[in-house]
């Protein structure tokens, strides 16, 4: 019989001690659940624990693996591959509402997931997010990938607007329009736009602010 080490206040669901084996294996402790089935799936676990009137903490795993799973079966249908092991841990976080910063290398997904963020959250949580760049011909570049991505998931592109001096004289105006009434859910603009044309986003609420290089935003 191999001895067990019981770990105190470490189950994901009641809160109480568990073993080892069990906390490695993602859980929870004999108190909440005596027997295991052979596959506990996150999901399987939160239905067993509910069935017995024991489901606590473990709700909120439940429901955020269920949310990351969404995110990511989206993020494989546009992107082509499924999120990094960072993309996945930052996703989390999104789900989670948390504030953050990524400090990461250039090469590693940062532009992409926030993309694949907001479209995430105009889908599933019907928020206004707002994609902060440090240049124009990055909010070009990103807009087409934005359009592309909402097409692979059957996002209305009404309601994505960028703005950046590429534009002619009529399409700024539009877009301004728009902007000032409130009718879009992502807006992508240079991070200079808040300065020159703040008084167009007086009034219009976000939900979600995404900046991407943070250091040229607070230069």
């Amino acid at each position: 019989m191999i001895a067990r080490t019981v770990i105190d206040g470490f189950c994901p669901n009641c809160g109480g001690p568990i073993e080892d084996d069990r906390l490695m294996a993602g859980a929870v402790c004999r108190s909440c659940l005596e027997y295991l089935p052979s596959t506990s799936t996150p999901h399987e676990l939160a239905r067993l624990l509910e069935e017995k009137g024991r489901l606590k903490l473990y709700k909120e795993i439940s429901s955020l693996l269920r949310e990351y799973e969404a995110f990511s079966r989206d993020f494989k249908s546009a992107v082509g591959h499924p999120p990094w092991s960072l993309q996945e841990v930052w996703a989390k976080r999104v789900i989670m509402d948390e504030n953050f910063a990524i400090v990461a290398p250039t090469g590693v997904g940062k532009t992409v997931f926030c993309i694949m963020a907001c479209l995430y959250l105009i889908k599933y949580r019907r928020r206004r997010c707002y994609l902060m760049l440090p240049s124009s011909m990055l909010v070009e570049q990103v807009a087409e990938k934005v359009s592309n991505f909402s097409k692979a998931l059957s996002l209305k592109s009404s309601e994505i607007i960028y703005y950046h001096a590429g534009l002619g004289k009529k399409e700024k105006e539009e877009v301004l329009k728009k902007i000032k009434s409130g009718r879009f859910k992502l807006l992508i603009t240079t991070d200079r736009f808040i300065v020159d044309r703040m008084d167009y986003l007086e009034g219009v609420e976000f939900d979600n602010i995404f900046v991407d290089d943070v250091d040229s935003f607070l230069k």
